[in-house]
C-alpha cells in the first residue's frame, strides 16, 4: 500500500507530503472525517514517509526495511492504541502511550504514536494526554484519529495540526468495494449508497450479510409482512441497521412521492414498490412513521432491552395500516 492507495484524500495527503518535504512537521495532528474515510491508513502511511529510508517529495519509498515494517504495523517505533471491544480509551491505556513516546526511538528517526477513536477518550486520559502535547518529545509524532476534532478537549485541538478528512464519494467508494474488496459493480453501488462517506469494513468484508438483510427487510415493508417477532434475538447493534434502514425505505418513498427522480433514492432499484407506496400512502403517515422509526434509534440508545423497545415501537401495526 501506499499514499496512491488513499482515494478521497487529495488535499489532506498533499498537506503531509508537503510538511515532510518542506521539514515543518508538527509534534501532533488530528485526523478527523467520517468513519471508514481512510484516515488511519493514511496515518501508517504518514508514519511511512516520517521513517522512510529514501522519502521522495514527502511520500515513502514503499520498499526499504522501515516501511515495510510500518506496513505490517509491527515497527518497535510505531505505537498504535485503539479502544478494541471497549467503550472509551481510559487512563491506564494513554499512560501506557505516554511512557512509549516517551522512550527514545529504536532505530525509526521519529516514534509515531497512532491513538484510534480519540474521541472515545476519558477525561483522565485525556488530561494526561494533554501533559505530552504541551510537553511533547522532540523524537515523536503523536496522531489522534476521530470522526469530530471537536469532540475532543479544546486544549488538546490547540496544541495539534488538524487535517480534515472529506466524505467519500459514491462513486469513490464504488470504485474502493470493487478493487480493493471484489464486490461486484451492482453489489458495490447498493452498498455505497448506505456508506455515509466511508467504507463500512464489516460490509465490505461480509456484503452478502447486509444486501441480504435489506432484501429481506425491504421486501416485508413492501408487502405489509414486517413483523417485530422477527428480530427479537437480534442484537442490539444490528437492530440499530434494521432502523436506519427502515428510515431509509420510507425516506424514499417520500422523495418518490415528491417527484423528485430517481437520483435521489437511495433503494433506486425497488423503485415500482416505492411508487406502489407513494402512491397509496399519506404524507401524514409517512411522517407518523419516519418519527417512530427515530423515536425507536434514540431509545435503543440507552441501556434497554432490545426485544422489549422493539416492540414498544408498535411499528408492525403502523406498517402493515394502509
Amino acid at each position: 500500500m501506499s499514499y496512491k492507495s488513499i482515494k478521497g484524500q487529495d488535499s489532506a495527503v498533499a498537506f503531509l507530503q508537503i510538511s515532510i518535504a518542506r521539514g515543518t512537521v508538527a509534534h501532533a495532528y488530528i485526523f478527523h472525517g467520517p468513519q471508514g474515510a481512510g484516515k488511519f491508513s493514511t496515518a501508517v502511511q504518514f508514519a511511512k514517509a516520517l521513517n522512510c529510508h529514501a522519502p521522495q517529495d514527502g511520500a515513502p519509498c514503499d520498499v526499504c526495511p522501515s516501511c515495510v515494517k510500518i506496513e505490517k504495523v509491527s515497527h518497535p517505533d510505531l505505537i498504535v492504541a485503539r479502544q478494541g471491544n471497549e467503550t472509551s480509551i481510559g487512563i491506564d491505556d494513554i499512560r501506557d502511550v505516554i511512557h512509549a513516546v516517551g522512550l527514545k526511538p529504536f532505530e525509526a528517526r521519529y516514534k509515531v504514536c497512532i491513538i484510534d477513536g480519540a474521541g472515545l477518550l476519558t477525561q483522565q486520559a485525556s488530561n494526561a494526554l494533554l501533559k505530552t502535547l504541551e510537553e511533547p518529545p522532540p523524537f515523536s509524532v503523536i496522531i489522534l484519529i476521530a470522526e469530530k476534532a471537536h469532540g475532543l478537549y479544546r486544549t488538546i485541538v490547540s496544541r495539534a495540526q488538524v487535517v480534515r478528512f472529506d466524505a467519500l464519494t459514491a462513486e469513490v467508494i464504488r470504485s474502493i468495494l470493487t478493487e480493493k474488496y471484489g464486490i461486484s459493480p451492482e453489489k458495490a453501488k447498493i452498498l455505497a449508497r448506505f456508506s455515509s462517506g466511508g467504507i463500512d469494513a464489516s460490509r465490505a468484508d461480509a456484503p452478502e450479510k447486509f444486501l441480504d438483510m435489506r432484501e429481506g427487510l425491504t421486501r416485508a415493508l413492501a408487502l405489509g409482512t414486517f413483523l417485530e417477532s422477527d428480530y427479537d434475538a437480534m442484537p442490539k447493534e444490528e437492530s440499530r441497521v434494521v432502523l436506519d434502514m427502515m428510515l431509509t425505505w420510507y425516506r424514499d418513498i417520500i422523495m418518490e412521492k415528491a417527484a423528485l427522480g430517481p437520483e435521489a433514492l437511495m433503494h433506486e432499484d425497488k423503485r415500482e414498490a416505492l411508487a406502489r407506496e407513494a402512491a397509496g400512502t399519506s404524507w401524514d403517515r409517512l411522517y407518523g412513521i419516519t418519527e417512530k422509526i427515530i423515536e425507536m434509534r434514540d431509545i435503543l440508545k440507552g441501556n434497554v432491552n432490545t426485544k422489549l423497545a422493539m416492540h414498544m415501537m408498535g411499528f408492525e401495526t403502523l406498517a402493515q395500516e394502509r
